[in-house]
């Protein structure tokens, strides 16, 4: 699969998840999708100057603590928004290895 159609996939299963935990505000999910994708990106660019099986795991929970960091700052800091942030990213990279 392309990296692009990873972008696309990872960002709207994340969003859809944060839509129906209950942040459904647009200007949320706006956020959500720009976390998203950055993080995304800087994840895969990292995979160009680091080992991509050493660094995987290391890269996947750093964008873990970031993101929940930036949803925090801008959601407010709750148990609930890190288990969901915990899950959204622990579904996606499981999809990701599936597919």
């Amino acid at each position: 699969m392309s990296l692009y159609c990873c972008f696309i996939l990872t960002a709207l299963i994340e969003t859809l998840i944060f839509y129906f935990w209950g942040f459904s505000k647009k200007e949320g999910l706006i956020f959500v999708v720009a976390v998203n994708v950055a993080t995304n990106i800087l994840l895969n660019l990292s995979f160009y100057f680091l080992d991509y099986d050493s660094f995987l795991l290391i890269g996947e929970l750093l964008v873990l603590v970031v993101e929940y960091f930036l949803y925090a700052y801008y959601f407010g800091i709750s148990f609930k928004l890190f288990i969901l942030t915990l899950f959204t990213n622990f579904l996606t990279f499981m999809l990701g290895i599936i597919i």
